[in-house]
C-alpha cells in the first residue's frame, strides 16, 4: 500500500504542473473568442442598390438609400430588428401616348421608403471571434413612393417586399459594432393597362399576352455604424 501511495503522489506531482501549463496556454485572455454582451442596438445605415428596372425599365433602382434600425438579441441564437430607409432610385419614363421613337425619356428620379423587419440568425451565438460576428437571415416589409416619380402612367405605388441577407458585425469594443452587409431585395413591378392595350392606335409598350406583372431583385451592398446596449 504504500509503494501505492507514493505512486500516486508522484503522478499528482507531476499533474499539477502540467496542468498549470495547459491553463497558462489556454487562458481566456489569450483566447481568439470573446462574449458578446450585447442585448440591443441602435444603428445608422448607409448604402447602395442595385438591380434590374424590369423588361422595360420603369420600376427604380441604382441608387444610395440611408435609414436607421434596431436590433434585440432573443435568447443566444437571432437577433430582431426593424428598419426604416430613403432611396434615392431612378427609372426610365415611358409615355404609350408618344410614338416609339420619342416615348421614352429618362433616366428620372423615384425616391421610395422602405420599412422593414428581419430576423438574423447569430452564427457563433453571443460569442466573436477576434470581434466578429457572423449572420444570416431575412427581411419583410413594405415600400412605397414618396412622388409619382414621374408624368408616365406607370407608379411604383406601395409594394411588398421581401431580402435574404448575410454579413458580419465587428465589436472593437462592446458598445460600438460596424456591419458589412449584403441584402438582395424582391418586389414586384405592376404595369399600367395602357402599357398592355396602345393609345391611339400606337403599338403597345408591352408584347400581347404580357401579363403585366414581373419580380425584379435588387442587390444591395449595406455599412452600418452602431450603439450597442448590454441591457
Amino acid at each position: 500500500m504504500s509503494n501505492m501511495n507514493a505512486v500516486l503522489m508522484l503522478l499528482t506531482t507531476l499533474a499539477i504542473p502540467a496542468a498549470a501549463v495547459a491553463q497558462v496556454g489556454h487562458g481566456p485572455e489569450s483566447s481568439p473568442y470573446r462574449e458578446l454582451m450585447s442585448k440591443q442596438a441602435a444603428s445608422v445605415v448607409t448604402g447602395y442598390l442595385w438591380g434590374s428596372q424590369g423588361r422595360v425599365n420603369v420600376g427604380p433602382s441604382n441608387g444610395p438609400l440611408a435609414g436607421i434600425r434596431y436590433e434585440h438579441a432573443i435568447g443566444t441564437p437571432a437577433d430582431i430588428q426593424i428598419g426604416l430607409s430613403f432611396a434615392h432610385l431612378e427609372r426610365m419614363s415611358i409615355d404609350p401616348a408618344k410614338p416609339v421613337t420619342t416615348r421614352i425619356t429618362g433616366p428620372i428620379s423615384q425616391d421610395i421608403v422602405m420599412m422593414e423587419t428581419g430576423l438574423s440568425l447569430v452564427l457563433m451565438g453571443r460569442k466573436t471571434w477576434h470581434g466578429f460576428s457572423p449572420f444570416i437571415g431575412g427581411n419583410l416589409g413594405v415600400a412605397f413612393e414618396t412622388g409619382l416619380g414621374g408624368t408616365d402612367p406607370y407608379q411604383y405605388g406601395t409594394k411588398a417586399i421581401f431580402a435574404p441577407h448575410i454579413g458580419f458585425k465587428w465589436y472593437p469594443v462592446q458598445q460600438f459594432s460596424l456591419k458589412v452587409e449584403g441584402r438582395d431585395y424582391f418586389w414586384r413591378l405592376s404595369y399600367p393597362p395602357q402599357y398592355s392595350t396602345g393609345v391611339g392606335g400606337l403599338p403597345a409598350v408591352l408584347p400581347a399576352g404580357d401579363p403585366g406583372t414581373e419580380w425584379t431583385m435588387h442587390p444591395t451592398l449595406m455599412f452600418s455604424i452602431g450603439y450597442t446596449f448590454t441591457r
